[in-house]
């Protein structure tokens, strides 16, 4: 049998147990008494009943109600005589409207007085009849009580394995997940809030799947834009040390083992960037800086490189004036703008055009960087700020954006991209109002 199944079988036995006890204790205390006051209001209802069956001319004797009448201190029997009742009826001094006697055999009785005109009419009940009705209220609660207990069995046992199952199925699943298994069968439909856990594990499942494969194709090609770099450095230091080459041919070599070095310095200086950023270990110190000086600097960069291959860069500065201040860090942000202009060159065709905008949205303001490249295919777009993520054709580790997302989110800016296969694309991030000062005071 299931924990659960067990543990909701406990409780229901503790909680029918309370509820047993519970009317066990009503019964003893609020069921008698009014128990008893019925039985008071029936004695006066009989006493009402002999006193206008005697105003209409009834024998005493004929009256079939336990009881009798007090006048004059005389007393007079109702019905046949009480041979037991007879020594208690003659030491009575003074009897109240209701309460309890015992007679001579020690029975206790509940009587009820009523005064009316032809003296005190007593009727009187013999107490035993209370008891056995508390006795009979006790046996059908524990009979109640032990039913409940014999039939919950099974039905419980039935609730717990439906509710259990769902439950089992999930954690198997958590457990193939855990093991590398993405595809287990995660789906219930039980309409509550385990269906929402096993589609909140399924979208877990995916994402993991994704990561996963993201990651080995991040190790697949770290490895590679580590192999290149390092065979070359080996293949020209083995052939400088074994005298194979001129001086010339040696310095050109030294140059290139240079070059490489650099790059795989850039990369592992990228990746623990990017580490430090997904860490919140790298700090960013903020201050307002102005926008346009900012998109200016960074256009002014990339004029040479552009012009190369006849690319023009226009500045298209939208806003009321050149004075308005954003705040943020101007380093980082000058890394997110050389990525965006980078990339935009890089997947350009010769003799096009980058734009790069600045323009309100609302009250914010949206910066973006738009080219007529080769696009980005749709089902890329969400994983390109991925740090797994590696286009085919940028030749690199695809480290940039993924910083770029970074150093975005720290600002507290919004970011994304449009793009179309063969019409370019545009990145953009989004300046929040409050980020946004017309003077820098």
């Amino acid at each position: 049998m299931e924990k659960i199944t067990k543990k909701l079988i406990k409780n229901f036995f503790f909680m029918i147990t309370i509820v047993v006890t519970l009317c066990f204790m009503g019964s003893s205390i609020f069921l008698s008494k009014f128990y008893i006051a019925q039985q008071y209001n029936d004695l006066k209802n009989k006493c009402e009943s002999a006193y206008d069956s005697i105003k209409n001319g009834t024998s005493l004797n004929t009256i079939d109600i336990p009881g009798f009448i007090i006048k004059n201190k005389s007393i007079f029997m109702l019905g046949k005589g009480r041979m037991g009742m007879m020594g208690f009826i003659h030491n009575i001094d003074t009897l109240n409207e209701k309460g309890t006697f015992r007679n001579g055999m020690n029975e206790e009785f509940l009587y009820y007085k009523l005064n009316t005109d032809l003296g005190e009419i007593v009727v009187f009940q013999n107490i035993k009849t209370v008891s056995e009705y508390l006795k009979i209220t006790y046996i059908i609660l524990t009979a109640v009580f032990l039913l409940a207990l014999i039939l919950s069995i099974p039905f419980i046992s039935l609730i717990g394995k439906k509710f259990t199952y769902p439950i089992l199925k999930l954690q198997k699943a958590s457990n193939d997940i855990a093991n590398g298994n993405f595809s287990t069968d995660i789906k219930v439909s039980t309409g509550d809030e385990i269906e929402d856990l096993s589609l909140s594990l399924h979208n877990m499942a995916l994402n993991l799947e994704k990561k996963y494969s993201l990651q080995r194709d991040f190790i697949a090609n770290v490895s590679h834009d580590f192999k290149t770099p390092l065979s070359i450095i080996r293949n020209y230091s083995e052939a400088i040390e074994d005298g194979l080459v001129s001086l010339d041919e040696a310095k050109k070599y030294s140059k290139e083992i240079i070059n490489e070095v650099d790059k795989l310095n850039s990369l592992v200086i990228d990746i623990l960037e990017l580490s430090k950023l997904q860490e919140g270990i790298h700090k960013l110190n903020k201050d307002y800086i102005n926008l346009y000086d900012l998109l200016y600097s960074c256009l002014y960069r990339f004029l040479t490189k552009a012009e190369k291959r006849g690319i023009k860069i226009n500045l298209n500065f939208e806003l009321n004036n050149k004075n308005i201040y954003i705040y943020g860090n101007k380093n980082a942000l000058e890394r997110v703008l050389f990525n965006f202009i980078d990339n935009s060159i890089k997947f350009s065709p010769d003799n096009s055009t980058i734009d790069i905008s600045s323009k309100y949205n609302n009250s914010d303001i949206i910066i973006s960087v738009k080219d007529n490249g080769l696009g980005i295919e749709e089902n890329k777009l969400s994983e390109i700020w991925n740090r797994y993520y590696k286009h085919s054709e940028s030749g690199g580790m695809g480290l940039g954006l993924a910083i770029c997302s970074e150093i975005l989110k720290l600002h507290d800016f919004q970011y994304g991209v449009n793009s179309k296969i063969n019409e370019g694309s545009i990145f953009y991030f989004i300046i929040n109002n409050k980020y946004i000062k017309n003077n820098k005071n």
